[in-house]
């Protein structure tokens, strides 16, 4: 998906456990904090999974942006199929433009130690783009704006947290989708893989 603030945010998710033997999915609402507001977010938001909202559902958790130290078991990544239901409204925007609205559940999918998955460039530091090679080791950070993957940054996890281990890097196709301005986007970009690893 093509976000308002020009990063191209695509995952892959083929790769999990939960995926292709599990099946076990959460339905949860994403809040800035435990208790606080309900946020948008991104697809590819890793959240910290926490316990049912009694006053919304009992199948419904409530979920909070992730931080480094919080166990795999307690972690799960945002996807949702992206369907843009009209093009030309104001509430869905143009093609691409796709958001999880606060206060929607959404699903998310738990991690587990051997899981991989596989992120587009503007998950990651921009500044780390050029030089990323395989081996390099990323953990879980404040995000700046919770709910717009600005989650990653090189560097060992906490004890007790979750590190993801590059394990390959590919130049993705380029998509010949058209904004509302007639451009084509999004530009070339990279494809990383990474294995989910407890610390």
């Amino acid at each position: 998906m093509y976000v308002e603030n020009g990063k191209y945010l695509r995952l892959d998710t083929t790769d999990l456990y939960e995926v292709n033997v599990g099946g076990r999915i959460h339905s949860g609402l994403v809040r800035a904090t435990a208790g606080g507001d309900n946020i948008q977010v991104a697809n590819g938001t890793i959240v910290k999974i926490g316990l049912p909202i009694a006053d919304v559902s009992l199948e419904v958790k409530e979920m909070i942006p992730a931080s480094d130290g919080d166990a795999i078991e307690e972690l799960g990544i945002v996807m949702k199929p992206e369907i843009v239901y009209d093009e030309s409204s104001a509430k869905y925007k143009q093609f691409g433009h796709f958001r999880n609205e606060a206060g929607k559940p959404v699903p998310v999918i738990p991690f587990h130690v051997g899981d991989i998955i596989t992120l587009s460039q503007d998950f990651f530091p921009a500044g780390d783009i050029a030089t990323l090679a395989v081996d390099d080791v990323y953990k879980i950070k404040a995000a700046g704006v919770p709910g717009e993957a600005d989650q990653l940054e090189k560097g060992n996890a906490a004890v007790g947290g979750v590190e993801f281990h590059v394990i390959g890097i590919k130049n993705s196709h380029v998509a010949v989708y058209v904004n509302k301005d007639g451009k084509r986007f999004p530009a070339p970009y990279k494809l990383i893989e990474l294995a989910v690893v407890a610390k």
